[in-house]
């Protein structure tokens, strides 16, 4: 059995969980808060009423069979006095109370998570702004990338280690997982134009090659795709050779030279018409008659 120790310190060995007692805190109170919401849209989301000049007789006292009728909620009235003029009612409506105020708490708790938990505020649901840049986007995420890449570094020991257990059961000797190392994605969120500029840089520097696996992975490729990619640089490459390799010898060969021969008749004078052509090249002379 492996240790996948988080968060461990020097008096904490065994390491600790992301769920903090101030995490748990700050779920709590949202829990409540949330109870607040629920418990006032029963009560308070419908808007309130006031009577003027009705009382409670007018809706027929206890039995609600006779007289005015109110559906949803209580209604506030408000008799007139025993004065000699009639007075017609009036109803008035009162605002609705708002959740706002509740929901700005909520949203005090999730900042206060995000802040403990190393996490964008945008992850908790309550930040819908769209960030303006990658910088920002970068700077946003900056602990949260950092605390990832530091699991990184320890929990892959412990991988290696599993891995090494694993092959041992499977018959494998002790020391087969010398050197090995886990190749972890990257915890950042690159935009993938940065990502291929950045490639393409150290390409034409000739840190990296061209068609290289490693390239390829770079670039954020599946293996799968770097298993075709790779196949088909071979391929062109091949293609590219072969003209090179099927080219014969005298094609390959510098252009052939002409020259003239001029023969001497017997009286001494040079005659045209004795003038043969000879042909030489680098497979051979031909002399034609």
């Amino acid at each position: 059995m492996r240790r996948l120790v988080n968060r461990a310190r020097a008096g904490r060995r065994w390491g600790g969980s992301e769920i903090t007692p101030s995490i748990i805190a700050a779920t709590r109170s949202t829990v409540r808060a949330l109870t607040r919401v629920e418990v006032a849209s029963e009560f308070f989301s419908a808007p309130e009423l006031i009577a003027l000049g009705l009382s409670r007789e007018d809706f027929g006292g206890n039995d609600f069979s006779t007289g005015y009728t109110r559906m949803m909620a209580a209604m506030m009235l408000v008799p007139d006095t025993d004065e000699p003029d009639y007075q017609r009612p009036d109803i008035k409506q009162l605002p609705a109370a708002s959740p706002t105020p509740i929901v700005e708490l909520i949203r005090m708790y999730s900042q206060i998570v995000a802040g403990e938990a190393a996490l964008p505020p945008a992850y908790l649901g309550f930040e819908t702004a769209n960030p303006s840049s990658a910088d920002q986007i970068r700077a946003i995420e900056a602990r949260h990338v950092k605390r990832a890449e530091r699991k990184q570094a320890v929990f892959g020991k412990a991988w290696i280690q599993i891995l090494g257990d694993g092959l041992e059961l499977a018959g494998y000797s002790p020391g087969f997982t010398d050197g090995v190392t886990i190749n972890w994605a990257d915890a950042a969120t690159p935009t993938r134009a940065a990502t291929t500029d950045a490639i393409v840089k150290q390409v034409q520097a000739g840190v990296l090659p061209p068609t290289s696996p490693v390239t390829y992975e770079q670039l954020g490729y599946s293996p799968a795709t770097i298993d075709r990619l790779v196949a088909d640089a071979r391929l062109n490459e091949a293609a590219q050779q072969a003209p090179q390799v099927m080219m014969s010898p005298i094609d390959a060969g510098d252009a052939s030279a002409t020259t003239a021969q001029t023969v001497s008749s017997p009286t001494g004078d040079s005659d045209p018409r004795a003038t043969h052509g000879r042909t030489t090249s680098r497979g051979g002379a031909i002399d034609p008659s």
